[in-house]
């Protein structure tokens, strides 16, 4: 899925009792993927989707979401700094 983005991250696996699901999430990952290959990225999980098709996992996806997941505190915290310096 990586190749799709411009950017990845992977966090920590939520509990089955924040997904609602009686199962672990194996991977909890976000993309942050350009609107002009969106589509492409969303033909990718459906490929992962159907080639997990009768096995234990299930390919799930949701979004798109606000880019939080990318957002880096420092750099934020750093410009701030600069413009109440001005």
């Amino acid at each position: 899925m990586r190749r799709y983005a411009v950017a990845a991250t992977r966090h920590r696996p939520q509990s089955e009792q924040l997904t609602g699901r009686n199962v672990p999430q194996l991977l909890n990952a976000a993309y942050l993927v350009d609107d002009g290959r969106r589509a492409e990225f969303v033909r990718a999980v459906g490929r992962l989707a159907r080639e997990a098709l009768g096995s234990a996992v299930q390919v799930t996806m949701s979004g798109p979401w606000v880019p939080y997941s990318f957002a880096r505190p420092d750099e934020v915290e750093c410009g701030a700094y600069e413009e109440l310096r001005a």
